[in-house]
């Protein structure tokens, strides 16, 4: 065997190999957003999933390489936050400690003055909000577990994904 014919078929194969990875996303991109459904049915009071997904532009000299960062669950969306360039109000980590342990020293001013004036909007059943955070934990886990290069293909690079029982929005996210 020649070292044409051996770059030949490395050549062939690297095609084959895109090729299956192009047909995987497109079989997967219209059923992404049914990963989800389950959660919204069973938690209608969840209103959106985010997760943010880029390649930093500086990382203190080790290789920039593109992540997926963890889903964040929130009660409440974009729309209603009262506070400019914050996450939207009432994530379901927050509402867990809240919930556990009222407020803690760790958190920021807007927090301490805006948890207990919305707490009643906050899911109050202890034993649901446990159950409905194990749920998110677990698709979390999921979503995850897809190869951070199919996430690339699906979303792409400096990306904010938000989901909703209504579909997906995927914005450019700017991260400096």
């Amino acid at each position: 065997m020649t070292v044409q014919n051996v770059l030949a078929e490395i050549k062939e194969q690297t095609e084959e190999i895109k090729k299956i990875k192009q047909d995987l996303t497109q079989k997967l991109q219209p059923k992404f957003k049914d990963i989800f459904i389950p959660f919204f049915d069973k938690y209608p009071e969840v209103k959106e999933i985010k997760w943010r997904q880029y390649t930093p532009y500086f990382n203190d000299g080790e290789p920039c390489e593109f992540g997926v960062n963890e889903l964040n669950g929130f009660f409440g969306t974009d729309d209603e936050c009262e506070y400019e360039g914050s996450l939207p109000s009432y994530s379901i980590d927050e509402v867990v400690e809240y919930r556990k342990n009222g407020i803690n020293d760790n958190w920021s001013d807007w927090q301490k003055e805006y948890y207990p004036k919305k707490s009643k909007e906050y899911p109050a059943d202890t034993d649901r909000l446990q159950s409905l955070n194990t749920d998110f934990r677990q698709l979390n886990s999921l979503v995850m577990a897809i190869p951070e290069d199919i996430m690339l293909d699906l979303f792409g690079d400096h990306s904010e994904i938000t989901v909703t029982k209504e579909g997906i929005d995927v914005e450019e996210y700017d991260h400096d």
